[in-house]
């Protein structure tokens, strides 16, 4: 009896050793290789911070996110067996995950064989967390099924109480301003950066940034979106306390738009997509706008408008504005309304939002004082030609021609 144990024994041992020495076979069309991570973070109760880690596309499936081929970074336990799944430790830490048991899917739309795709998710330590060492464990997964592509053992660590020693120290960056859109290459001058085994983590104001190329001295980060605004630019070798901050600043590039506009006798009302001024203390209104009754020959003179003028506060800028006109638009009129261009072939300078993106150029066409807005021709409606004329007489459709009227035909510049 004790001969036959043994021999099971042994042979389950054998069995168990050859099933660990057969790789994990990956979803059929699907494989993936981790490609690298972000740094650890050392982090406070209360505080958020980023993870982000990268995975090569090693199938030949397109992973495309939204579809049955999305791909996600699932959660798991300590044995780095169970997926699907969350340690009671660190559940608490969500931060807008997919949900309780998945972190993230891929930032990019597809990930096509051969690519790399990035997933990014933030952690936050609770409030009340104690000091130590949390690990965030995860394997790529099919969505749809939660099966793991190539389980790779991935993890990262946030730590509450970790030591400043090891601390980076940063001295400059160059340059110290770019778009809110992001994308700019900032070089971070400094000491004490660690590049392996992993390179530090820089943070734009909260958002972790892409760190293209580590040395002792230097990184090269490429700055996130971020809306504009100074932000607090800091550096974080693996395991240890954020550096100082330096300050960035994401300048506001979105030019204004001239929305729409409608009219009552002499007055125009214009509205823009966001506050605006005239960075002169001099009127241009008679050359910034030409206002048409589209069935008259000439155009209205603009004698002034109500748009202010820039300060150095920033505070005056408006949203809508008066145009004051020479003479009346008659009721039932197609009014044409033209904000022309003026030191730019493409905008007008004479108008600026409050941090100097001069507006774009653009024409709006308004009938009977109902803003008309979109893409399209510009039409009249049959109810328009027959009823009512200026003198309260009854019109005919052949009015239309005999008064002047043109058929109105569709402008570039109504977009």
């Amino acid at each position: 009896m004790r001969k036959i144990v043994t021999a099971v024994s042994a042979a389950s041992l054998a069995l168990s050793m050859l099933a660990a020495a057969v790789p994990a076979l990956a979803v059929t069309g699907y494989d993936s290789a981790y490609a690298g991570e972000s740094a650890f973070v050392n982090i406070s109760p209360g505080q958020t911070q980023n993870f982000q880690v990268f995975f090569a596309n090693t199938g030949t499936t397109t992973w495309s996110r939204g579809t049955g081929t999305q791909v996600d970074l699932a959660a798991c336990l300590e044995d780095k067996v169970t997926c699907n799944a969350q340690d009671a430790s660190e559940a608490s830490w969500n931060s807008g995950w997919l949900s309780s048991t998945r972190y993230a899917t891929t930032t990019q739309t597809t990930t096509a064989p051969g690519s790399l795709g990035t997933f990014s998710y933030n952690v936050t330590a609770p409030v009340g967390a104690t000091a130590g060492t949390y690990r965030f464990n995860g394997d790529v997964v099919l969505s749809t099924t939660g099966e793991r592509i190539h389980p790779d053992g991935y993890y990262q660590d946030a730590t509450i109480g970790g030591g400043a020693g090891g601390a980076a120290s940063i001295t400059s960056l160059t340059p110290n301003t770019g778009t809110s859109a992001g994308g700019t290459n900032v070089v971070i001058a400094g000491s004490g950066f660690v590049c392996t085994p992993a390179f530090p983590a820089v943070s734009f104001g909260g958002s972790n940034a892409v760190v293209s190329s580590c040395g002792s001295t230097s990184v090269t980060a490429v700055s996130p979106a971020h809306a504009p605004g100074a932000v607090t630019v800091t550096l974080t070798n693996s395991g240890q306390a954020a550096s100082n901050g330096l300050t960035y600043t994401y300048a506001d590039t979105t030019a204004p738009t001239f929305t729409g506009q409608s009219t009552t006798g002499n007055f125009v009302t214009v509205t823009f997509s966001e506050p605006v001024c005239n960075p002169s203390a001099t009127s241009t209104a008679a050359t910034d706008w030409t206002v048409r009754n589209v069935s008259a020959s000439a155009p209205i003179p603009v004698s002034s408008d109500s748009i202010p003028t820039c300060t150095a506060a920033q505070d005056t800028g408006v949203t809508s504005a008066t145009l004051f006109l020479a003479s009346s638009i008659p009721p039932g009129a197609f009014t044409e309304v033209t904000l022309n261009t003026a030191g730019s072939t493409t905008a007008n300078v004479n108008i600026t939002d409050l941090v100097g993106n001069a507006i774009k150029r653009r024409c709006r066409k308004q009938h009977d004082h109902t803003q008309l807005l979109g893409a399209g021709l510009l039409h009249r409606p049959q109810l328009h030609l027959r009823g009512l004329r200026a003198d309260g007489r009854d019109r005919d459709p052949a009015d239309d021609h005999r008064g002047g009227l043109r058929p109105l035909q569709h402008s570039p510049d109504e977009r």
